[in-house]
C-alpha cells in the first residue's frame, strides 16, 4: 500500500500541478538569476518574481514565452510602440473563466520583459503598500498583489504561496540578500533542490564582479599611460607615438549585458491586471 501512494505522490507534480520537479529545476537556473539581480535592484523578493514568471509563462513553455520573450503576459497597451502580438488569453470575472484575444508586448530577450515587469511594481502606486512588507515576506507580497488586483485568478496568491513553499524559492531571496551586502553564501543552508541553480547563479555573480574589476583596471592603466604620453616632451624631429591604442579601441567597444554571454546549457499577461 505505502508503495502505491509513494508512486502516487511521485505522479502529483504531472497530474495535479501539471509541471516535474525536473521543470522547476530547469526553469531556475536559467532564469533564477536574473530574479536575484531584479530583486537587488528593485526590492522585489526574488522568490515572488520566480513564482509569477514560472506561473504566467507556463514554466517558460507558453508560446509567449518562447516565442515572444514575454514571461508575465505583458499586454501591450497604448503606450507601447515597439513590436506586439496577438494571441488569446486566460480572464476571469465574477470568478469565471473567459478567454478573449489581446494584444502582448514582444521582446529581443527575456531579461527585458522580468525588467519591464519591476518596473511596473516600483513606478505603480499601487503596489507602494508591497514594499512596507520586507524582501522576506512572501506571503503577504502574493497576498498583497492579488488585493491590489494584478491578476483577476481569484486563486492567484494561493498558487504563487504554494510555488515557492513547495519547490523552496525562498532561496533565492536569502541568496540575494547576502550577495547584495557581500556576504558569503553557503550553499549547504538551502534546499538541496536549490543547489544546483544557486551555485551557478554564484558563479554569474562572480564572473561579473571579475569583470567589472578587469575593466576598471583597464580604464585606469590607459588613464595613466594617456597623462604620460601627455606629459613627455618630443624633439621636433620625432614623431610621437599613439599612446594605449589598444586601451582606448576596448574600452571603445559596446558590452552586452552579463546575461547574455553566459552559456545557459552550463548555468551550473501582462495586463498588468487591474
Amino acid at each position: 500500500m505505502l508503495k502505491y501512494l509513494h508512486l502516487l505522490f511521485l505522479l502529483l507534480p504531472f497530474s495535479v500541478w501539471g509541471y516535474s520537479p525536473e521543470d522547476v529545476s530547469s526553469f531556475t537556473e536559467n532564469y533564477g538569476y536574473i530574479a536575484v539581480r531584479q530583486m537587488i535592484d528593485y526590492d522585489i523578493p526574488a522568490s515572488i518574481i520566480l513564482a509569477q514568471a514560472f506561473l504566467e509563462s507556463k514554466h517558460g513553455t507558453s508560446q509567449l514565452a518562447k516565442e515572444n520573450n514575454n514571461f508575465f503576459g505583458i499586454k501591450a497597451k497604448s503606450d507601447w510602440d515597439g513590436p506586439y502580438v496577438v494571441m488569446r488569453s486566460a480572464e476571469y470575472k465574477h470568478h469565471r473563466r473567459f478567454v478573449k484575444k489581446s494584444r502582448f508586448r514582444k521582446y529581443d530577450f527575456p531579461e527585458e520583459s522580468w525588467r519591464d515587469h519591476s518596473e511596473f511594481l516600483a513606478n505603480s502606486r499601487r503596489y507602494n503598500r508591497l514594499f512596507e512588507k520586507g524582501l522576506f515576506n512572501y506571503r503577504g507580497w502574493a497576498r498583497g498583489l492579488q488585493r491590489a488586483g494584478y491578476a483577476t485568478d481569484p486563486k492567484y496568491a494561493s498558487k504563487l504561496i504554494h510555488l515557492i513553499e513547495r519547490h523552496h524559492l525562498n532561496d533565492f531571496d536569502k541568496v540575494a540578500f547576502r550577495i547584495a551586502h557581500h556576504i558569503p553564501i553557503n550553499l549547504e543552508a538551502v534546499h538541496p533542490d536549490n543547489r544546483q541553480a544557486l551555485r551557478a547563479l554564484q558563479s554569474i555573480f562572480e564572473q561579473v564582479a571579475q569583470n567589472t574589476t578587469q575593466k576598471e583596471l583597464l580604464a585606469e592603466s590607459a588613464q595613466q599611460e594617456k597623462e604620460m604620453a601627455e606629459s613627455i616632451q618630443f624633439d621636433t624631429n620625432r614623431t610621437p607615438e599613439p599612446a594605449a591604442t589598444k586601451f582606448y579601441v576596448y574600452l571603445s567597444e559596446e558590452t552586452k549585458p552579463i546575461i547574455r554571454q553566459v552559456d545557459r546549457s552550463k548555468i551550473d499577461h501582462f495586463e498588468y491586471k487591474k
